[in-house]
């Protein structure tokens, strides 16, 4: 007579339940095996092993890989042992940087492997601070809008992978939002939160998907510790530069979501002394640009009819103790520019561009210390599109936050992911997702 487990079922099904978790997990994105090195790397006998490996195969976890003679190993008598391969293709997730002005998606298998990715510009206007609240009937459309892109980009990529939409396993949707642990963003102070996340966790209920929506600084900072092993050692922030600041905070190795989902909301930054706002590296940087080509171009319209000579000059004399200066940022239209145009500029010595490039860093600087200095961080990780354009200035950078706070031991560096962090880390996630669901049948 078996003894009945918490559970609800015998001691015996529980056993073969942690077999069998042990073995799959053994195997996850593994190499192939022989069952003699699964007896090792488990501890399990051998007909345990050969039975787990039969009954995951049937499910189609495992497959049967060349056995050893036939992969190159050395040649030995009798009959060549049995090797399995971990089956990546089982299922497949969707990984999906959901931000403000684009949507990117990229479908993977279990191994991680890229299948195929999309992507879209998204015109998706949002409500400024200060700005009256919208009418129902306009945000009620606007997330309608914003639904049906996400959805779309998601098409697109599973199309682009040539795969059956039957086959996916697990969507994570990366927002610019806090978000919960059912998928839920709370009530923003000027509707941005209800705008980014508009009931994105049941987009996908209709196809049967499971689909899970988190904050896309702390995706960002899984793909981290997914990338880099030795980062679960340490205690960290990843730090999101590019529109708007945001944090995923990682303290021994561990992700801090909290349970609203706020961990890492920057929107106190507006109480700090020289940042002022949320706007980060890339947005500042774009707009101060913009500005400049601005009065340049209205200093030339002014010279031109007074028949000066058109020399491109940005930056009103006195508004900020610079004389005018050559620039010549003044190749693009005030709506064209780009931040990474600027660093790039910056670095060709443009005056101009190097005044605006490190006027954002200093601001950079300032948010590092607030965020390492409560925390006792390791190390700043600064992620987004704009990180490879700021990797040059990372020394300027490093000074300037000593500057604000003593902390030598305070190491900064670049997300090695760059502007794919929130989709690496968000397929990461969803790998883990299907990996402990794997098996709850």
């Amino acid at each position: 007579m078996t003894t009945p487990d918490p559970a609800g079922g015998s001691s015996a099904a529980l056993l073969r339940r942690l077999n069998t978790r042990t073995v799959l997990d053994a195997m996850w994105a593994g190499r192939p095996a022989t069952a003699s090195d699964l007896m090792r790397r488990t501890g399990l006998t051998r007909a345990t092993v050969l039975a787990v490996c039969r009954e995951l195969t049937e499910q189609g976890w495992l497959r049967p890989a060349r056995d050893t003679r036939a992969a190159g190993a050395a040649y030995t008598k009798g009959r060549p042992a049995l090797r399995y391969a971990f089956a990546a293709e089982k299922a497949l997730v969707v990984g999906v940087d959901a931000g403000q002005h684009r949507i990117a998606a990229r479908v993977t298998d279990l191994a991680g492997r890229d299948l195929g990715l999309a992507e879209r510009a998204q015109d998706l206007t949002v409500p400024q601070p200060g700005e009256p609240p919208r009418p129902a009937e306009r945000i009620a459309a606007e997330a309608a809008r914003r639904r049906e892109e996400v959805r779309a980009v998601v098409d697109t990529a599973l199309g682009i992978a040539g795969v059956e939409p039957e086959r996916v396993g697990c969507v994570v949707l990366g927002i610019p939002a806090p978000v919960d642990a059912a998928g839920h963003s709370p009530e923003g102070a000027n509707q941005y939160w209800e705008l980014m996340n508009p009931g994105l966790a049941d987009l996908f209920a209709e196809r049967g998907w499971v689909c899970r929506v988190e904050n896309d600084a702390n995706l960002a900072a899984l793909s981290e510790l997914a990338l880099d092993p030795a980062r679960t050692e340490q205690s960290f922030a990843l730090l999101l530069a590019g529109e708007r600041y945001g944090a995923g905070l990682v303290l021994g190795g561990e992700l801090l979501r909290q349970r609203r989902g706020g961990a890492g909301e920057l929107g106190v930054l507006g109480l700090v002394s020289g940042v002022e706002g949320t706007g980060a590296v890339g947005q500042t940087v774009r707009e101060a640009a913009a500005a400049a080509i601005a009065a340049a171009q209205t200093a030339d319209t002014v010279r031109g009819d007074s028949g000066g000579t058109g020399a491109e000059e940005a930056g009103p004399a006195g508004s900020d103790g610079r004389e005018r200066r050559r620039t010549g940022l003044t190749r693009w239209a005030p709506e064209q520019v780009r931040a990474e145009n600027v660093f790039r500029l910056a670095e060709e010595g443009d005056v101009v561009a190097v005044g605006i490039v490190e006027d954002a860093l200093d601001r950079l600087a300032r948010v590092c210390a607030v965020l390492a200095g409560p925390l006792d961080l390791d190390a700043v990780v600064i992620g987004g599109g704009i990180a490879p354009a700021i990797r040059p200035r990372l020394e300027w950078l490093h000074e300037r936050v000593q500057r604000y706070l003593h902390a030598p031991w305070l190491r900064l560096s670049t997300s090695a992911a760059g502007a794919d962090a929130v989709r690496i880390g968000a397929c990461w996630a969803g790998i883990e997702a299907v990996r402990a669901a794997a098996l709850e049948d």
